[in-house]
């Protein structure tokens, strides 16, 4: 073995010539690696490699073991051998190999680690192999952490029951997802800011806001990184493909734009004014919300016409309260300076329009 850095290590790689079990499909980071690995075959005028079920058994069950057992290594902790492995997985005699790494946090990194090592840079970058299977798996008390395998092959045939539908149909399902993910945030984040703006002058306006949020952030992170998931899994990748975290501060960023001309100079001892803030933000969040639930059902194959009923429908409604909860205001007496109903409404929409124009394949 030959350390790398601290915590980081590659094993040895190992290649040879030389009852079927079937693996899960592959992870985010699983599936960047294939094809980080496949970009560094292009770049060397080397054919793509194929996910195979398995190859992926075999490597996901080597990483599994690792981490584990707290271990970087060819040897299995039961003393099996990397070759064993991919055959008792049902893989032919034929051309067969296995890189190992522990340490390597993301897909980039660790297929950095591999290129820059000779053996590891052979398995990648050996023409005679037409098959991949990646495995990673992360444990927090262990060594290096993160624990990564390969097992490649160049037997004629593939086997493989992921991805069927096509790259295409799954980059779709993702976008639709991260609508509906990003409909729920603005919708809650609306929510949140409307119970700030209904009582300014409470003394944890600010912290009960923080914590609103928070919570809405959590919800749309388990969405959105369910959505790369699922998507990993048809052998796509989102075309949106941003973390949670990322894309939640770019989206906010937006709801923070269209809030601020609604709260600016609010009076806190205003009670009809708080209100009127208070409604039409919420009003804000719903119309945001609907039109981005329009727009990720169409994303899934739904029907044109139906998302534009659905998008008029959530519009009309924004119209009807919010213009009765302005007309109130300004009945009461409240010197209100904010964006009218109206153009409150188009930035909700165009909200929803920017979200679609990002997510879309």
């Amino acid at each position: 073995m030959r350390s790398v850095a601290p915590a980081v290590l590659l094993a040895l790689a190992c290649s040879a010539w030389s009852s079927s079990a079937q693996a899960a499909c592959p992870s985010l980071y699983e599936l960047k690696v294939v094809l980080l690995v496949n970009e560094e075959r292009a770049a060397e005028d080397v054919p793509p490699l194929e996910i195979d079920d398995r190859l992926s058994a075999a490597a996901q069950g080597h990483a599994n073991d690792m981490a584990k057992k707290n271990f970087v290594s060819h040897t299995g902790s039961n003393g099996s051998a990397w070759d064993a492995r991919i055959r008792k997985k049902g893989y032919p005699n034929a051309a067969m190999g296995e890189n190992v790494a522990g340490g390597q946090p993301t897909p980039e990194a660790v297929v950095a680690a591999w290129m820059a090592s000779s053996g590891h840079r052979a398995n990648i970058l050996n023409p005679s192999f037409g098959h991949i299977g990646v495995g990673y798996a992360w444990r927090s008390k262990t060594t290096y952490r993160h624990h990564w395998s390969q097992s490649f092959g160049g037997a004629a045939t593939l086997v493989s029951q992921c991805g069927a539908a096509g790259p295409e149909v799954a980059r779709a399902r993702c976008q639709s997802a991260q609508l509906a993910a990003l409909g729920k945030l603005c919708t809650t984040e609306l929510k949140c800011h409307a119970k700030r703006a209904k009582k300014p002058a409470h003394p944890n306006a600010t912290a009960k806001l923080a914590t609103c949020i928070a919570k809405a952030e959590d919800k749309f992170a388990r969405a959105w990184d369910k959505a790369a998931e699922q998507a990993a899994a048809g052998l796509a990748l989102c075309a949106r493909d941003q973390s949670a975290a990322g894309a939640a501060a770019d989206f906010e960023g937006e709801i923070d734009t269209l809030v601020g001309p609604v709260v600016l100079d609010e009076d806190a001892s205003d009670k009809a004014d708080s209100k009127l803030r208070s409604s039409l933000l919420g009003e804000a969040g719903k119309l945001c919300g609907g039109a981005l639930s329009a727009e990720g059902k169409h994303a899934a194959g739904g029907d044109p016409a139906a998302r534009d009923t659905a998008r008029d429908k959530a519009r009309a409604r924004f119209d009807v309260k919010a213009d009765k909860a302005h007309q109130r205001a300004l009945d009461r007496g409240v010197s209100y300076g904010g964006p009218t109903p109206d153009a409150l409404g188009d930035g909700s929409e165009t909200l929803a329009d920017d979200a679609v124009a990002d997510t879309s394949p």
